[in-house]
């Protein structure tokens, strides 16, 4: 079982606990963390909140062994290419909402492949209309729609209304389902999503009880 645990939320965290089975019966843990200048974490307390979060399911944090490293999410007007040089995954900018950097990767490298071998034909390696490609690619709308909901569910002060919709609207949790195995692109579903604010308004208030 893949475990993602938005509960420290409540405690400070902008993001959630993940617990992931690794081979030899281990767990590899850690947080995702959207910083953000008016709840800026340090390590130190990112770690405090790792082990009260393990604490829950009767994991003991290793004294050491713990790390740490800064990432930056995708914005798509940031340069992600320069003379004779493209980037993909982190170096071009993780997914916002998920921090996910391996599957962007993969992805954009198919439409860097094509720049490079555009470039390798033509002989021009300027590489200008790269960030725009990746853009108009579906790694691209997906990437841009996940930095919009990041802002919304992280970097709002209502998050906990953003998280309710999330959590308790089951055809939101579907969707993204489907977005995650490949069969649904959700930045294709703008109506469906729209639907899901509209039927939050209604609900909003259980659910957040």
């Amino acid at each position: 079982t893949m475990v993602y645990d938005f509960s420290l939320m409540a405690k400070g965290l902008r993001g959630y606990l993940w617990l992931f089975p690794v081979p030899d019966g281990r767990l590899n843990v850690g947080l995702m963390h959207y910083p953000d200048p008016k709840n800026n974490l340090s390590g130190r307390e990112l770690q405090a909140l790792l082990r009260t979060g393990l604490e829950h399911y009767g994991i003991e944090l290793p004294t050491k062994g713990v790390r740490g490293w800064p990432v930056w999410g995708y914005c798509p007007k940031t340069a992600i290419s320069e003379e004779g040089v493209v980037t993909v995954g982190d170096a071009a900018g993780i997914d916002g909402l998920t921090g996910e950097g391996i599957a962007v990767a993969m992805e954009q490298a198919v439409v860097a492949g094509d720049a490079i071998d555009e470039a390798l034909t033509s002989g021009d390696r300027a590489f200008a209309s790269y960030r725009r490609r990746i853009r108009k690619a579906t790694v691209g709308r997906e990437l841009a729609l996940d930095r919009w909901l990041a802002r919304l569910l992280y970097g709002s002060k209502r998050w906990h209304e953003w998280l309710a919709l999330v959590l308790l609207d089951e055809q939101v949790i579907n969707m993204y389902a489907r977005r995650v195995d490949g069969s649904e692109v959700l930045a294709d579903q703008k109506a469906k999503l729209y639907g899901a604010l509209g039927r939050h308004v209604l609900q909003r208030g259980k659910r957040l009880r």
